[in-house]
């Protein structure tokens, strides 16, 4: 085995291996998922309710206000 075979053998397990990290951490994060989906979705699902309700809040009072000083006018 040459120099540059060596440092090609040398790459390509360097390679592999960071392909195995990238394996490891999607079967890793798929079955994470897969176990606390429930949670993961209400968690999901409470913080767009609490943030549709804090848009709906401060919209209404923005156009309340508008509707005021338009029949003040």
């Amino acid at each position: 085995m040459d120099n540059r075979d060596w440092w090609r053998t040398l790459g390509s397990t360097f390679k592999g291996l960071i392909y195995m990290g990238f394996l490891g951490a999607t079967i890793w994060g798929t079955w994470y998922f897969a176990v606390h989906m429930e949670d993961i979705i209400k968690m999901a699902t409470q913080e767009a309710s609490k943030a549709a309700l804090e848009a709906s809040k401060t919209g209404s009072d923005d156009f309340m206000k508008q509707m005021q000083k338009m029949l003040k006018k």
